[in-house]
């Protein structure tokens, strides 16, 4: 599955941290937006399990915490690969996605970085193998 992405978004509103990525706004819009808590492990707010992980959501609203297995960036196109659990959950029609960003070489820098900060959050075992993001978040 290959979407183009056209439009990003960043949001800290709520002690959450999100990066959407989608193909446009309007009606026959299609991505996903990665989010992850930004409270501390010892305040009590914080998510607990099984939702200690960052998530996805698609377009239909469908989520999956920790359902990314592999994420790498070449060349302006981010590979994800979803676990058969995430998969079915978010109602692909494949585990492996190809995001095109048809985006400025900064806003390709953004994504980049938020994403690492994204897969940064959740117990070791939910964590995604990464290639070519930024971890200097």
């Amino acid at each position: 599955m290959e979407l183009i992405i056209h439009e990003i978004n960043q949001d800290e509103e709520y002690k959450t941290y999100t990066l959407a990525l989608f193909t446009s706004w309007g009606d026959d819009v299609k991505g996903f937006e990665f989010q992850r808590s930004l409270r501390g492990p010892d305040d009590r707010r914080a998510p607990r399990p099984p939702f200690d992980s960052y998530c996805v959501v698609n377009e239909g609203h469908n989520t999956s915490f920790g359902g990314v297995t592999n994420v790498a960036s070449q060349d302006g196109v981010l590979k994800i690969e979803f676990s058969e659990k995430a998969q079915e959950e978010l109602g692909l029609p494949t585990s492996d996605v190809s995001l095109v960003l048809n985006l400025s070489s900064d806003d390709i820098e953004k994504v980049k970085a938020g994403l690492a900060h994204v897969f940064s959050y959740g117990p070791d075992g939910a964590l995604p193998r990464i290639i070519g993001l930024s971890v200097d978040n």
